[in-house]
């Protein structure tokens, strides 16, 4: 006899999607303002000390300096000064938890996370030193989704309770992403007017459907920009903008950094770990 049945779990179980889109063990210099349209969660495994590191927000002034057996969440969207140094030697993973194709679970929040904790800052070195990718992917799932429901955002509960009424809409924006997708067209899927659409959208979710469709498409430039072989002109064409210029011109109102630059920087840092992970 079953007592009680929770179907939506079931169902949540497909929409729940937690993405990589980098990981790595770093040692380098970066000083750089940046936007990501993921999370980042950093830990420092070792530091010399000395060190002056530190992780600043642009909207509430909260300046974090980067201790060794600290952890820092940064929520997705959030303007943040970064400053790192040679002194420092830390993990970093950028990820979205969407609980529906474009909803990050930290949509919005606006202030960091950080705390000491040795023991969750060793079981992720250990984890990152795991050769069976498969395996390590795994693991760090399981523990970014805790760390995650140990943290889970209360204010946002609302706006993930209304989120489920555009299901088909996030799917439609995910398919069908470009620089020429429109909130016009996505009213007509509504059968609304383009006003009445955003408002609707605005008061349900806390944030336009213009902002929403900007930083899913800047997500995806920064996934193709990470890809070697892509160019910002290819990039471009990929995603319709009308030339590489529109697209530098958005990149950088949303970043505050030429495409270019961010794609030899990403590169750069790349290149960087891959040398720590070697030594390590």
């Amino acid at each position: 006899m079953i007592l009680i049945n929770r179907t939506p779990l079931r169902f949540y179980n497909h929409t729940h999607q937690i993405t990589f889109h980098h990981i790595a063990c770093e040692n380098l210099n970066f000083h750089q303002v940046c936007v990501f349209p993921w999370n980042i969660f950093v830990l420092v495994p070792s530091a010399s000390g000395n060190q002056e590191d530190y992780i600043e927000s642009r909207a509430t002034g909260e300046h974090l300096p980067l201790k060794k057996d600290h952890f820092y969440f940064i929520p997705s969207g959030l303007a943040a000064e970064y400053y790192l140094t040679a002194e420092i030697t830390f993990l970093t993973f950028h990820f979205n938890l969407e609980l529906y194709p474009g909803m990050d679970l930290f949509s919005g929040t606006e202030h960091f996370l950080t705390g000491c904790d040795p023991e969750m800052t060793q079981n992720f070195r250990k984890m990152f030193d795991d050769p069976n990718a498969h395996r390590s992917a795994c693991r760090f799932k399981s523990a970014l989704m805790d760390f995650c429901v140990q943290h889970w955002p209360e204010e946002n509960e609302t706006r993930i309770e209304r989120s489920s009424a555009y299901e088909s809409i996030f799917h439609y924006i995910q398919e069908n992403l470009s620089a020429e997708l429109s909130v016009g067209e996505l009213a007509d899927r509504c059968r609304m007017s383009k006003e009445a659409f955003s408002r609707k959208f605005h008061r349900d979710l806390g944030e336009t459907p213009k902002h929403f469709l900007q930083r899913l498409l800047l997500r995806r430039i920064m996934l193709l920009l990470a890809t070697p072989e892509l160019s910002v002109k290819e990039t471009a064409s990929r995603l319709k903008f009308n030339s590489e210029f529109y697209l530098s011109r958005f990149f950088k109102k949303q970043t505050g950094m030429p495409p270019g630059e961010y794609q030899k920087e990403f590169r750069r840092i790349r290149i960087s770990a891959e040398a720590v992970t070697s030594r390590h």
